[in-house]
C-alpha cells in the first residue's frame, strides 16, 4: 500500500474573487445601498401633502394628507401644519389662499428656516415658520426651550429658547440627546 492512494482530496478554500460577480465589485454594492436609501427616503418623505396640487380645495387636501396637526391663521392667511418622518421630523406647510384652495407646500424643518428665526420674533411666528416643536421643556426662570429635530446626518437639532414673555431670547443647535453612542452622525 502507498501513501499516495490514501491521499484524502480536500476541496479548496473559497476566495472572495470566487464568489458571485456582484460581491467582486465593490461599487455595485455602494449603488445598490445608495439606491435602496433614496427610496427608503423618498417613501419616509412621502407622506404628508407633497402631492397635492396648487389649486386644490381644502376637501381634497384633507382627503389626501388627512386632517392637519394644527391650522394656523395670520394677518388673514391660514397655514395648515403636518408632520411625518420618524419622530417628526419632516414639517409641511401648506398655505391656503383666500378662497381656501392650496396656493404653497412647504418642508420647514430646514436649516434655511432656521436661520431665519431671530432674537425678539414672538412665539407664535416662529410657530408660524416651523410649526410645533419636537419636543417643550421648561428652562430657566420660567422661559421655555423650543426644540426641533429634523432630518440631518448629524446628531443635532435646533434649539429655541422663548422667554415668558413670547419672545425668542436666543437659538442655536445643541446634541439631540436620541443619540446614545454621544457621537455625530456626520457621513465623514
Amino acid at each position: 500500500m502507498t501513501i499516495a492512494n490514501d491521499v484524502h482530496h480536500h476541496q479548496p478554500l473559497h476566495h472572495w474573487r470566487d464568489q458571485p460577480a456582484t460581491w467582486r465589485h465593490p461599487e455595485r454594492i455602494a449603488l445598490a445601498a445608495g439606491m435602496l436609501a433614496v427610496i427608503l427616503l423618498a417613501s419616509g418623505c412621502a407622506w404628508g401633502p407633497v402631492g397635492v396640487p396648487s389649486g386644490a380645495g381644502t376637501d381634497e387636501l384633507v382627503k389626501s394628507a388627512g386632517q392637519p396637526l394644527a391650522r394656523h391663521a395670520r394677518n388673514g392667511q391660514q397655514r395648515w401644519e403636518y408632520t411625518s418622518g420618524s419622530f417628526g421630523k419632516f414639517t409641511w406647510m401648506v398655505d391656503l389662499d383666500d378662497a381656501g384652495k392650496v396656493k404653497s407646500v412647504e418642508q420647514v424643518l430646514t436649516e434655511p428656516s432656521f436661520a431665519q428665526v431671530r432674537a425678539g420674533m414672538k412665539a407664535d411666528e416662529l410657530r408660524w415658520a416651523l410649526g410645533q416643536p419636537s419636543e417643550l421643556r421648561g428652562a430657566w426662570r420660567g422661559a421655555q426651550l423650543w426644540s426641533y429635530r429634523y432630518d440631518t446626518p448629524f446628531c443635532q437639532w435646533f434649539v429655541v429658547t422663548v422667554e415668558p414673555t413670547g419672545d425668542v431670547r436666543d437659538a442655536g443647535y445643541t446634541p439631540d440627546p436620541m443619540c446614545t453612542d454621544g457621537e455625530s452622525r456626520s457621513p465623514t
